[in-house]
């Protein structure tokens, strides 16, 4: 995090404007919109201000050890956790994102035996309209439904590449 963004998080939680930190450490606002967006720097003397007027060290303002509440409850919104906690929920959701993949692809196994079950009973059922009909029925059954399983089976080895497994 650079100082400018310092600046402007330290400013925004106190709820001052431009204006008024710029009265303040007697600069014009202008310059705090330059030193926020990094087209400038401070000189010592306004850094020094600019602590005293947001109630920190200079340290705090230059190096950012210690955050405005606004950066930590951002960096708690993004996790706010220990490195090790972090890895650990990674590994939990993995761990489910590999158990969701099985189950889908067993359901989608289930689903295929089903529909080759559907048309070997549909083709037993039709034996008298005749062999050509019979196997075209039959025939179209079965491609349909591993084609099904193949499309299934590609979408859950793209999710489970794509997931990190």
């Amino acid at each position: 995090m650079t100082i400018g963004e310092r600046i402007y998080l330290f400013r925004t939680e106190r709820g001052m404007s431009q204006e008024t930190l710029a009265e303040e450490i007697g600069v014009s606002r202008q310059s705090v919109s330059k030193w926020e967006t990094g087209a400038a720097f401070p000189d010592t003397e306004y850094v020094i201000k600019m602590a005293k007027s947001f109630g920190i060290s200079t340290d705090d303002l230059l190096l950012g050890e210690a955050l405005p509440a606004q950066e930590t409850q951002e960096s708690e919104d993004e996790g706010g956790m220990s490195g090790e906690e972090a890895q650990k929920r990674r590994k939990d959701e993995q761990k489910r994102c590999r158990i969701l993949s099985i189950v889908g692809f067993i359901l989608s196994f289930a689903v295929c035996i089903a529909g080759l079950a559907v048309s070997a009973i549909a083709a037993w059922r039709e034996k008298q309209i005749g062999e050509v009909t019979h196997l075209t029925v039959a025939g179209i059954s079965v491609g349909a439904t591993l084609t099904f399983f193949l499309l299934q089976f590609l979408i859950l080895f793209a999710i489970a590449i794509v997931g990190g497994m």
